[in-house]
């Protein structure tokens, strides 16, 4: 969880919604499109991590 906190704080997108469930936390983001593949690109790197795209 602190590696995508340190991400969201560097790239700023706009947290819409947080929830926490067991061990889990889904976020919801929105971003600029022309930042979405930045932000992509470091959240990908993170092994445990699910990106879902609406």
């Amino acid at each position: 969880m602190n590696t995508v906190m340190k991400v969201v704080k560097d790239i700023e997108p706009q947290i819409v919604d947080q929830g926490y469930a067991d061990d889990n936390c889904t976020m919801k983001l929105t971003i600029r499109q022309s930042q979405m593949p930045v932000l992509k690109s470091r959240l990908e790197k993170i092994l445990e991590l699910k990106i879902i795209e609406t």
